[in-house]
């Protein structure tokens, strides 16, 4: 039977320098993405008539959670506040009540010196990291994957104090008690939104694609590690020795090993969680190329029951 997650949409502001912490950054949006949950950041703004920094606060302002990322860098000043962005959107964060999670970067962790500010702005820089640690029960890291799991324990944590997601994911359960497996994939299909999140359990009939791997603007929109992904046709809902339709099933790590170990059709019950994803593609159009956005539904394979 299905489970739900925690599918509410709480849209998280991730805060930090940008070209110093890119791997950083990009780990903490997987996880943010498993957790099913909705990111914000300066790489999703798009284009917009409002200025950079009134983006930044209005989206903060829009956030129920705050989580600031602090490297050796402080970043842009501005001239009217003699401020980085970072600490304006901090600052912003705090004005409005909204729960801060704070990641400093450890000072005896190796980086690159184009990395490191020196002078004025790392002056800046310590000053705003002392006060940010007598603020708040600031955690340390090291490598992309230790600040993810950091921030997966910590998000975990702060969600649950959240009511309305709690009322949700009681209705949410109970709507999932009242259906099978098999119905809810087909509702998902057609309602991508509100099935989004849930785990299934599938029999299915697994047939090796002519190549199994995906896209890294997929694999990040899925939540996937991108470089080690692997995915697999499958086919569901037999009904007199027939399958009723098809969907591809995505895996990483050790699930994307378990799916390139299938080297020919074979019938697997399999653990699933329902995802999709929007990416946006050059396309051809009328002799010209235009950007379309593309959506990708698929199944994020979890477990292998038999």
């Amino acid at each position: 039977m299905a489970t739900s997650q925690e599918r509410i949409n709480v849209p998280i502001f991730v805060s930090s320098t940008y070209e110093d912490l890119v791997p950083y950054r990009d780990e903490v949006e997987r996880c943010i993405i498993r957790m099913n949950q909705t990111i914000r950041g300066m790489e999703f703004f798009g284009s917009n008539p409002e200025s950079p920094l009134e983006v930044c606060l209005k989206t903060v302002r829009e956030s129920k959670i705050y989580v600031g990322i602090i490297g050796m860098r402080y970043g842009s000043i501005l001239d009217e506040s003699g401020k980085s962005f970072t600490e304006l959107e901090y600052e912003e964060a705090v004005k409005n009540s909204i729960p801060s999670l704070i990641y400093i970067l450890d000072e005896n962790h190796p980086i690159a010196p184009k990395f490191m500010d020196t002078g004025e702005k790392a002056r800046r820089l310590e000053d705003f990291k002392t006060r940010l640690r007598r603020t708040h029960v600031v955690s340390t890291f090291t490598t992309p994957a230790d600040l993810g799991k950091k921030v997966v324990q910590d998000l975990t944590e702060e969600l649950k104090k959240d009511r309305v997601l709690g009322q949700s994911l009681m209705q949410d359960r109970q709507a999932a008690e009242q259906m099978d497996d098999l119905e809810i994939l087909r509702r998902f299909l057609m309602r991508l939104y509100k099935y989004y999140g849930q785990e299934i359990v599938l029999d299915v009939l697994l047939t090796p694609s002519q190549t199994n791997s995906i896209k890294a603007s997929m694999c990040k929109g899925l939540g996937l590690q991108v470089g080690d992904v692997s995915s697999i046709k499958a086919a569901y809902g037999s009904a007199g020795g027939q399958e009723t339709g098809e969907v591809f099933v995505c895996g990483d790590g050790r699930m994307a090993d378990w799916i390139e170990s299938i080297r020919e059709p074979r019938r697997a019950t399999i653990k699933v969680r329902l995802a999709y994803c929007v990416v946006a593609e050059m396309k051809e159009h009328d002799g010209g190329v235009r950007l379309n956005d593309s959506m990708y539904k698929r199944l994020i394979l979890l477990d292998v029951i038999q």
